[in-house]
């Protein structure tokens, strides 16, 4: 289950380091994680599921051997 669907996750993109911040509510402070940029200004988009670590279409799994 896909939890950026689930519990309606946003997104925003930090335009000083470009990296993704995702949080549960847009309200309130919103800190880069990566490099401390004050986020609060910046549009905040719905949170787009993404592949699973690993190689695509394998739920992250990687070396296993199907039974």
């Amino acid at each position: 289950m896909i939890i950026a669907e689930v519990i309606g996750m946003l997104c925003k993109r930090c335009p000083e380091c470009g990296r993704s911040s995702y949080s549960a509510s847009d309200r309130g402070s919103w800190i880069c994680p990566y490099c401390g940029e004050d986020l609060r200004e910046r549009p905040a988009c719905p949170a787009r599921p993404s592949e699973p670590e690993g190689r695509p279409g394998l739920g992250g799994l990687q070396g296993t051997i199907p039974v």
